[in-house]
């Protein structure tokens, strides 16, 4: 997978994130709300919204995966592992007609995780890459 969009609220783990691992992580303001069955989430600076009402049971959930990102000077090929509990989610995002995102705007079949860590291993450049700097 690759991480294209990822909003923090801080500039520490933004400047962290993108200096490590290349994740193209923005400031900005998320504020969490909970309605009955229904959770949500909204970025404030882009007046984009994403809620969700999950089914079904909560199971053990263990995810690995690896992402490839681009930092400024290499392409990393960076491993990872997700593991908590999850269960179904019916997801909407609501997203500005002229965002860069609104694509995901809609209805989708998504995972609600709870209690769950991220590990995130050390970046390193896919096996073959040879910068011109060697």
């Amino acid at each position: 997978m690759c991480v294209t969009t990822m909003v923090v609220d801080s500039a520490e783990s933004r400047a962290g994130g993108r200096g490590k691992w290349g994740f193209p992580k923005e400031l900005g303001t998320l504020n969490w709300f909970m309605v009955g069955k229904e959770r949500s989430l909204r970025w404030e600076e882009r007046g984009a919204v994403i809620r969700w009402t999950t089914r079904g049971p909560l199971l053990p959930a263990i995810l690995p995966f690896v992402c490839l990102q681009q930092r400024a000077d290499v392409p990393l090929r960076i491993p990872g592992l997700a593991r908590g509990s999850a269960r179904l989610a019916s997801v909407e995002f609501d997203v500005p007609a002229k965002d860069d995102l609104s694509y995901l705007t809609g209805r989708h079949l998504g995972a609600h995780a709870s209690g769950a860590s991220l590990r995130i291993g050390e970046g390193r450049p896919p096996p073959g890459f040879s910068s011109s700097s060697e």
